[in-house]
């Protein structure tokens, strides 16, 4: 799944309003409830930190949403007063509606939640085909693929991952790493200003983080989950739950955006 939609979400700074809500159904009341579902939601971002404006303006894109019928849910993203994205779901977010305040747009449940092709729950599959024998050294000791957040962060300031890996179970998806105002500014401690490039640097999940990596840098985003995997496929990969097939090997030359072969690129 290509991330493009999403750039105007990195287009400037935070802090970010994010929120998820399921579709409404048509009951009589549905107007004073879908009020009263807005104000409420409104009201845990404030409680939050969010700013008053922003607050108001979440409230204004829920309560606009359609009433009588629509897709199964809807995301929406707002910072400094202003809604940037409001996207709808063909999957409904499950249990309480999503709502974050963070440095960050909250975008890591959009790619399981929107619509995309037929093909893209089999095409896993081939992924973790090709992550499999990516992540083996040639004779050379180089690898077409990584995991784990150290080395993916590593990639990601490199603009070195081709298609990020995310299997939704794994534990290192809400790990804390550190961001600045630019997707290049991605750090795993806080103490690398030399990457960080900010006076304050805010903490954020590593899978927002990397998504956005991902979203401006033309990187393709698979979702790893073990039902769509082939028979025999190892469990528990990518380590963590995040992986990425490289553009271009560690120890390798350097390469462009959309110049990778077929080695180690996934399309």
């Amino acid at each position: 799944m290509n991330l493009a939609f999403l750039e105007p979400l990195y287009d400037r700074p935070g802090p970010w309003a994010s929120v998820y809500v399921a579709g409404r159904a048509a009951p009589e009341d549905a107007t004073a409830r879908q009020r009263t579902g807005a104000r409420a939601l409104s009201d845990r971002l404030h409680g939050q930190g969010a700013d008053a404006a922003t607050c108001r303006a979440v409230y204004g894109a829920l309560d606009a949403l359609p009433r009588a019928s629509g897709p199964a849910g809807y995301a929406v993203f707002a910072a400094d007063g202003e809604v940037v994205l409001r996207t709808p779901l063909a999957s409904a977010p499950s249990g309480e509606p999503g709502v974050s305040w963070g440095a960050l747009p909250r975008v890591a449940p959009l790619p399981r939640l929107t619509a995309g092709p037929p093909s893209a729950l089999r095409r896993a599959a081939e992924a973790m085909e090709h992550f499999l024998a990516a992540r083996v050294p040639d004779d050379e000791g180089r690898t077409n693929a990584t995991e784990g957040v150290p080395t993916l962060v590593e990639a990601a300031r490199e603009h070195r991952i081709d298609a990020l890996l995310v299997r939704p179970d794994g534990p290192d998806l809400h790990r804390e790493v550190w961001v600045g105002d630019d997707p290049d500014q991605l750090a795993v401690r806080h103490s690398e200003h030399r990457y960080l490039g900010a006076p304050e640097p805010a903490a954020s999940r590593a899978d927002d983080a990397l998504l956005r990596s991902a979203a401006t840098t033309g990187a393709d985003v698979v979702y790893v989950q073990a039902e769509h995997l082939a028979p025999g496929t190892p469990r528990g990969l990518p380590a963590g739950g995040l992986g990425a097939l490289l553009r271009w090997p560690y120890g390798g030359a350097k390469e462009e955006p959309g110049e990778a072969g077929e080695e180690g690129a996934f399309r």
